[in-house]
């Protein structure tokens, strides 16, 4: 409040409007951190550099914005300092400059000696150009509560413990200290489980029921490779399938190169591969037992069979071989 006609205001000193419009201009923050009281009768000015007739310093306890312009700035003046009456009250930067001055109801201020004493909660309400200027840290050394303050924490925290606990009763079980020991016992220490992450040395034979995934490339020689990674260095093609039925085989290599073949005890015959072939770009050998000189001879080529035929339809068993890609 900075209304001079009110009997009880607050006002913001010359010194403490040139601290606001230098913390402006250099993008400075101002440090309020201490208050203090005097029993001053004099009206309080703004070119006031200090509190006349001041009684006690004491820290700042908070520091809040009301809005863009107006600060609530509070302390507290313990009950162990006083005997003396407070009208005023003055309100410092870090670098003990009078930032604000308050005028105050005439207010005694006992000690215990006085027989009574009571902690007296000092409030400034301050108007200001701009209240982003204000540092709304506190020194953490300050360290008083009000008895009522006190209170009021207390009583919460009760209220809350009470309702927590009616809360749970409906879902809570009760154990005897068997029971616990069990329950604790069955449960895996953190040092004999196997973790999702981290470095970990386990001993002894371990027994996968399935064969373990490994993303990563090796690097050092103890470490597991992946099939990827093998046959990478392999440097040449190796047998992955193979097949027989007694009258037809095959088998398919790494590179996906088939070898296939049979035999052919018939005349005119469509033999199906057991492997396709990727095109018809393969290579076929037939070997023919002849019968009244004429043998087998291929008619046709297809990427899933081929077709022979015999001039005089007359031919005993003939083996054939085909061999190429089918991917």
């Amino acid at each position: 409040m900075s209304n001079i006609q009110q009997k009880y205001y607050t006002i913001v000193s010359n010194k403490g409007k040139q601290a606001v419009i230098k913390a402006l201009a250099n993008k400075e923050l101002i440090d309020l951190t201490t208050m203090s009281v005097g029993d001053g009768e004099s009206p309080i000015d703004t070119n006031w550099e200090s509190l006349p007739n001041e009684k006690d310093r004491f820290g700042i306890t908070q520091i809040k914005i009301v809005d863009n312009i107006t600060l609530e700035v509070t302390g507290i003046l313990s009950a162990s300092k006083g005997g003396y009456m407070i009208t005023q009250a003055g309100l410092y930067t870090r670098d003990n400059i009078l930032f604000a001055i308050a005028q105050l109801p005439q207010t005694a201020k006992p000690v215990l000696s006085d027989g009574a004493s009571k902690d007296m909660t000092i409030k400034f309400v301050i108007t200001i150009a701009d209240t982003s200027v204000v540092n709304l840290s506190i020194d953490p050394n300050i360290n008083i509560i009000t008895q009522s303050h006190l209170d009021e924490v207390i009583d919460a925290l009760k209220k809350e413990t009470t309702t927590n606990l009616a809360t749970k009763a409906d879902k809570s079980v009760t154990y005897t200290k068997t029971e616990v020991n069990n329950l604790v016992n069955a449960k895996a220490n953190s040092n004999a489980v196997v973790a999702l992450s981290g470095n970990q040395t386990v001993a002894g034979v371990k027994t996968f029921s399935a064969v373990p995934v490994v993303a990563s490339q090796p690097t050092n020689a103890n470490q597991v490779a992946n099939k990827a990674y093998v046959d990478s260095k392999l440097g040449k093609a190796y047998i992955t399938e193979t097949y027989s039925n007694g009258v037809s085989w095959y088998r398919v290599w790494s590179d996906k190169w088939c070898e296939q073949g049979g035999t052919i005890n018939t005349t005119d015959k469509t033999i199906t591969f057991l492997k396709s072939f990727k095109d018809t770009d393969y290579t076929l050998v037939g070997v023919a037992f002849r019968i009244a000189d004429v043998g087998q001879q291929v008619l046709a080529k297809y990427v899933d069979k081929f077709k022979t035929w015999s001039a005089k339809h007359a031919c005993g068993t003939s083996s054939w071989y085909a061999c190429g890609y089918i991917e």
